[in-house]
């Protein structure tokens, strides 16, 4: 169930579509500027040379359409919130799965290195004697069986050691993700919780 749970994970994607919602969320909190609802004087040789400034009326109209875009920011980011804690979770579990395959491969590693031990250092030098000895073509051909018996078994040993090191390179990349994704989560719970109330509070008080 957790690597069917696994396959699904697509925490990078995540993070980056997060990322571009709360880029797009300070730039439309960017495009409020306070000032534009304060009344201001103008003489007549500005009203000839300087283009017409927005009304109150238009400022408001402006400013309700970008507060609409920023709740319905502020809603996907806390829905982005919640899949990149669930990510996170994910993540976690792939590290405890990561940990665990690399501590039994060790073993299998250590298994067929006492094993190829074991057969070069005793069985084949005792078969070699009985073939050199007995001219027999059957104990010739069990001299060459364990040669490719310890081959197999020597093969197999790197293919495992090449799955360690990549057990071992995936434990930083995992973890990396993982704080990327936290920073993420830190991120939008100061927006939604401090940048935005604190630009609402603003307006109001104008």
């Amino acid at each position: 169930k957790n690597t069917k749970n696994l396959k699904k994970l697509k925490s990078k994607q995540d993070i980056q579509i997060t990322g571009q919602l709360l880029n797009d969320m300070f730039t439309y909190i960017d495009k409020i500027n306070p000032d534009a609802f304060m009344p201001k004087k103008e003489t007549f040789i500005s009203k000839l040379f300087q283009k017409r400034q927005p009304n109150l009326q238009e400022v408001m109209s402006d400013y309700t359409r970008l507060k609409v875009r920023i709740d319905r920011l502020s809603i996907q980011l806390e829905h982005s919130q919640i899949q990149l804690l669930k990510d996170n979770e994910l993540l976690e579990q792939l590290y405890k799965m990561n940990e665990d395959y690399f501590r039994h491969i060790n073993k299998f590693i250590a298994a067929c290195e006492w094993k190829l031990y074991e057969l070069k250092n005793e069985l084949l030098p005792e078969l070699q004697q009985v073939a050199t000895l007995s001219q027999d073509p059957l104990d010739e051909q069990a001299v060459r069986d364990l040669h490719m018996q310890i081959e197999w078994i020597d093969k197999r040993k790197y293919d495992l050691e090449i799955s360690r090191e990549i057990a071992i390179q995936s434990a930083p990349q995992i973890r990396m993700i993982q704080q990327t994704g936290q920073m993420v989560i830190e991120k939008i719970q100061s927006s939604v919780l401090t940048t935005i109330p604190v630009w609402q509070s603003q307006i109001a008080m104008i």
